[in-house]
């Protein structure tokens, strides 16, 4: 570990597995695993689900009008050369 002393960013930090923690009597931090700690867990995973899942969901409701964007100028395209075709054949329907 390192003094208080030393400022280097990330000094004194240490990856230990959850195994090797241990409680320190009359200290404020505890280590406790509890069903409030799972619930907790549980909690931020379906919240993250839910997240995920609307994100997904404003991704496809934009793909899709997209997409019918698309198929409505395609529409025009297709409507606007069927009358340029029945003006330049002076069908009489124009």
């Amino acid at each position: 570990m390192c003094s208080l002393k030393c400022n280097e960013p990330g000094a004194g930090i240490v990856l230990m597995k959850l195994d090797e923690l241990h409680s320190f009597e009359e200290h404020p931090f505890k280590v406790e695993r509890n069903q409030e700690l799972f619930e907790l867990r549980d909690s931020i995973e379906k919240k993250r689900a839910e997240l995920k899942i609307r994100e997904a969901k404003k991704e496809v409701k934009v793909r899709i009008e997209k997409m019918r964007d698309i198929e409505y100028f395609w529409g025009m395209g297709y409507i606007t050369v069927i009358l340029f075709a029945i003006a330049q054949n002076d069908s009489g329907l124009v």
